[in-house]
């Protein structure tokens, strides 16, 4: 329990992916499967297998073993944001083990101490909650307070603890991304079997078809110069392409199986059915690498995806559009030695022969741009919202080093008003940092109606019942940046103008404008806007600017449609 609580402390700090892919797998190497296991599934966003401890009897537990009168448990509550780590700060400091003493293992403690306390109830769940708590060591206690909460707060990406649990296996990480769909029906109780047979590099994988190849290389020029760009040599060595921001995905056919392998090496089979279908009725064996499009664009592709079942209604509501970027293999045959011009041509080869398409599906390849220069290609990169892309991909012509070079486009940008806020965690913690921004449903007539709809909510009073009427809608949640002072300025603000509370999230009187950038805005049932936003961020504050000149969403949306800022 000990190496998993230093683990989670050691992640907590912010590592970049290689780091902590390097960190899991040394630390998976010496554990018992038991430990391993456990590991695994928790780092994964899995919870225990007891249900979490409710709330209330957390923090009587906590009163108890504190000693704390209730407000000023609260009130270290409001200031570090997260109840695990203020119960662990709050208790006295933790005994002095002997460390020749070596502390039960993850397994061991998640099979004894969690199983006894969800079974007590009252008064008796309560006490033996606070000593027990006060037995644990003090860097235990956060991590073993959390994971009874359950607090998912660290969970790693499942690309991240592939390749780790791949660098430990020593087996390339498309290997074990083929095993992990398995290992995550048999994790539910994590048996040390399941672990062995994820890492064993002898074992005979029950799938039939083989793992996803390498995918294509991205390297992000962001906002080249020219200069830069003519560094990449003459331009009629690159294919310029639309990058449309879709779904990648890598498409494999064997022996008449197929699957639908995501980015990040996840199964996106559940997703498209449809896709799976018609890859097995190809008329030959292949990987392709692809980018899944929204037929509809109103529609999009997210009601598909974290489905267990897309049903034939779903299916036809969001048809896909599947772009064909590159043929990988044939036949058993790797293509990836070619150059990328043959590649490409049997790809087209293989599209005119007739691959099947159901109705909710439509095949097409990435069309090329006409550049004759380098001048050209910014051009093409300055217009590029136009056709609803998010930048440009270089591609070149006869490398057999997939290698592609995005210029993503300038981004979009907005006026929003701060309208909800909520303390953040780690490095954050008791600071409101965490904001919720909206804007006008339509643009105020004058700056005299949208004070009156702020003073309005700042009286609590509901907004207006027709639909004509003035109103903010929350747009996006993002966290505040760019830097410190930002921050600072953001929490002061936060708590000079809150009017409610509910929970942990504070009303603020919405009249701190501040600008936000994204890279697309798309139509979302799932919003109460009936938008989403694409990677939003906070670029600054404008604290001289007036309430009515937020954004409103008919502006908006007109900005994506032609591919400009919303001023």
């Amino acid at each position: 329990m000990h190496r998993y609580a230093r683990l989670i402390a050691a992640l907590d700090a912010g590592l970049a992916p290689d780091p902590a892919r390097t960190l899991i797998a040394d630390h998976l190497a010496g554990l018992p499967p038991r430990d391993a296991a456990w590991t695994v599934r928790l780092l994964g966003g899995k919870a225990l297998l007891h249900p979490a401890l409710p709330v209330p009897v957390l923090r009587a537990a906590a009163l108890l073993a504190s000693g704390l009168p209730p407000w000023l448990f609260d009130l270290s509550l409001d200031r570090v944001g997260d109840l695990a780590e203020t119960i662990a700060l709050v208790l006295d400091e933790g005994p002095v083990r002997d460390r020749a003493c070596a502390p039960p293992g993850l397994a061991d403690w998640i099979a004894h101490a969690p199983q006894a306390w969800s079974t007590l109830q009252g008064d008796a769940q309560v006490e033996r909650l606070a000593r027990d708590w006060q037995a644990l060591d003090a860097d235990v206690r956060p991590v073993a307070i959390g994971l009874c909460a359950g607090s998912r707060r660290l969970r790693q990406p499942a690309a991240l603890l592939q390749g780790a649990v791949a660098d430990l296996a020593g087996l390339p990480p498309g290997v074990i991304a083929q095993r992990w769909d398995t290992w995550t029906r048999q994790a539910d109780r994590p048996w040390p079997e399941a672990w062995q047979a994820l890492v064993d590099p002898m074992a005979t994988d029950a799938s039939p078809t083989p793992p996803p190849l390498r995918p294509w290389q991205r390297l992000d020029l962001g906002a080249a110069p020219i200069d830069t760009l003519a560094r990449l040599g003459p331009v009629d060595r690159w294919r310029v392409r639309h990058h449309l921001g879709g779904l990648r995905v890598q498409l494999v056919r064997h022996r008449g199986r197929a699957r639908v392998w995501g980015d990040d090496l996840a199964l996106l089979d559940a997703a498209f059915p449809d896709l799976v279908t018609a890859a097995c009725a190809w008329p030959v064996d292949c990987a392709i690498e692809a980018e899944l499009l929204p037929g509809d664009p109103a529609a999009g592709l997210q009601p598909r995806l974290g489905r267990a079942k897309v049903g034939p209604a779903l299916l036809r509501r969001t048809p896909v559009r599947v772009r064909l970027h590159d043929l990988l293999s044939i036949d058993g045959q790797d293509l990836r030695g070619l150059a990328r011009g043959q590649r490409l041509q049997r790809l087209q080869v293989l599209l005119k022969s007739g691959l099947p398409s159901p109705p909710t599906l439509s095949w097409q390849t990435a069309e090329n741009l006409p550049a004759h220069d380098w001048d050209e290609v910014l051009r093409w990169h300055r217009g590029c919202r136009e056709p609803g892309a998010a930048g440009l991909l270089l591609s070149g012509r006869d490398d057999p080093l997939d290698e592609t070079w995005l210029l993503p486009a300038e981004p979009l940008t907005a006026r929003a008003l701060l309208l909800y806020a909520q303390a953040g965690t780690g490095r954050h913690a008791g600071r409101y940092v965490d904001c919720t921004l909206a804007v006008w449903n339509r643009a105020p007539v004058d700056a005299d109606e949208a004070r009156a709809v702020i003073e309005a909510i700042a009286r609590q009073e509901p907004p207006a019942a027709d639909d004509a009427g003035l109103r903010l809608v929350t747009l996006t949640r993002t966290m505040v940046g760019p830097d410190d002072a930002t921050r600072t300025q953001v929490d002061r603000h936060v708590r000079a103008a809150t009017f409610m509370r509910y929970g942990p999230v504070r009303s603020v009187r919405p009249d701190l404008l501040v600008e936000l950038a994204f890279d697309t805005i798309e139509a979302s049932s799932r919003h109460r806007s009936g938008v989403t936003l694409r990677a939003p961020r906070m670029v600054r504050l404008l604290p001289d600017h007036a309430p009515h000149e937020a954004a409103d969403l008919c502006g908006l949306l007109a900005a994506q449609a032609s591919g400009s800022a919303q001023p």
